[in-house]
Parts: C-alpha cells; structure tokens; sequence
C-alpha cells in the first residue's frame, strides 16, 4: 500500500510541477525582439528624452507574441522605426513646457507628423496590418480587419500562469488517495 500510496504523490507531484511549466506558445524570438529594442529607444528632442509609453510597448509584445515575423519583415519595420525616430529629433520644436510623449507628438508640425503617419504605414505594410487613422488617433489592424495587439484605444494587459486548476487537481488526488487508503485499512482489519 506505501508503493502504491508513494507512486500516486509521485504522480500527483509530477502534474503540479511539469504542466504549468510548459513552454507558453507565441514567444518572441531574438529577431522580432528587435522590434521592441528599437521601441523603447528614447526620441531626444533639445536634450529631452522622450519614451514611448508602456501600454504601447505591451501592446507591440503582445502582436509579436501571436505572429510570427521573418527576418526581412523585422528589419523593414526596424528601419521604419529608426527613420520614425529621426524625423522627431530633426524636428525643430520648443519642448521647455513639454513632459510627456503625447504631448511631444501633439507638437510637432504638420509635415513631420505626415512623415510619421507614411513611416507607421509602411511598417504596417511590412507586418502585414493595416492603419486607420481617425481623430488625432490610429488603430492598427489585421489584414483580416480583426484588431491587432496594437490598439492605442484599449491596451491588452499580459496576464500570468493560473496554477488553481492544477492545485485543485492535485487536492482531489489527495483526498481521493486518502480515502482509498482508510477503506484499505477498514478492509483488512475486518
């Protein structure tokens, strides 16, 4: 009965560790990482650093995480990046009251703000989505029409491993176990 008993919790332990420690599908590959590194880099404007704010940095991972992208997509988005990044530093903008990224943007000219909006298109264009620009705003989409992880309306938040089902599981056994040892005991001693 102890084999048995020890078998069953080796088991039992087995499930607990292992499942929840599978490989989650979707992760980003060095290539695609590439698309993030060139996101996080600051826009240096009159010696101001401006970041790209975080919701858009786990909206662009959360893309990366359900597509796959080849090494020519990557590198034209990655160039579009840059030159998206250039553009804003050559531009000539009084940033003394400006603190914030939106803000930054909101003050740029025109022209630099069309050169922005060709360079977001033609990233796009590369990953295979499309833009819509709406409002002073932009939604970035699927081919298909279906948002991408991409919408600056409403950021997706990237969510953890749920160990409960396999706690709960593992529980059962237990208890499920215990019982058929005391009916054993039961058993024997009648």
């Amino acid at each position: 009965m102890k084999k048995v008993l020890g078998f069953i919790f080796a088991l039992v332990a087995a499930f607990v560790l292992v499942v929840p420690s599978a490989k989650a599908a979707g992760a980003i590959t060095a290539q695609e990482q590439q698309i993030l590194d060139a996101l996080k880099q600051p826009v240096t404007v009159s010696g101001k650093k401006f970041y790209l704010p975080a919701q858009y940095l786990t909206q662009a991972e959360n893309q990366l995480k359900a597509k796959d992208y080849s090494a020519a997509q990557v590198a034209t988005a990655v160039a579009q990046i840059n030159a998206t990044i250039d553009t804003v530093q050559k531009a000539n903008v009084d940033v003394t009251n400006i603190n914030s990224f939106e803000d930054l943007v909101k003050a740029l000219p025109a022209d630099v703000k069309a050169a922005i909006k060709a360079n977001v298109e033609k990233a796009a264009d590369a990953l295979d989505l499309t833009v819509s620009f709406a409002n002073g705003s932009f939604v970035i989409l699927n081919k298909d029409g279906s948002k991408a992880g991409l919408d600056v309306s409403s950021p997706v938040k990237q969510t953890g491993a749920n160990y409960i089902t396999s706690m709960l599981v593992a529980t059962s056994l237990l208890v499920v176990a215990a019982g058929a040892f005391v009916v054993g005991k039961k058993a024997k001693l009648a």
